[in-house]
């Protein structure tokens, strides 16, 4: 809230301009009221804030590569699968940590 200050002058003039001004009394007539915000210091509860360690496993595709390989029996230009590509597939193992639900570390432990 606002406060109020009551200030009395004497102003002194002369054909209508100032000449003086001279402070009679300076006075709060009403103190003003200071705003207050609580601001929170309690730290919150240990047991709150769990810490789990679990093990995400997940596999990935790996593509097959393609090899040119001569051979003198075909004509220049032409070519003949003798193979066909297999696509592979790999495995990664991870250590998660959380702690309150949020993940802190991931860790590979394998990746094959």
């Amino acid at each position: 809230v606002l406060g109020e200050r009551t200030i009395v002058e004497k102003v002194t003039t002369v054909g209508g301009e100032e000449t003086a001004r001279e402070v009679i009394s300076d006075e709060i007539t009403t103190a003003p009221v200071n705003k207050v915000i609580q601001v929170g210091t309690k730290a919150a509860p240990i047991e709150d804030i769990a810490t789990v360690v679990s093990e995400e496993t997940r596999t990935q595709e790996v593509a097959f590569e393609i090899e040119y390989v001569n051979n003198p029996d075909l004509l220049v230009g032409t070519e003949e699968v003798s193979q066909e590509g297999v696509l592979g597939e790999r495995t990664i193992v991870e250590k998660v940590t959380t702690v309150g639900g949020e993940e802190t570390a991931r860790e590979v432990i394998s990746d094959e």
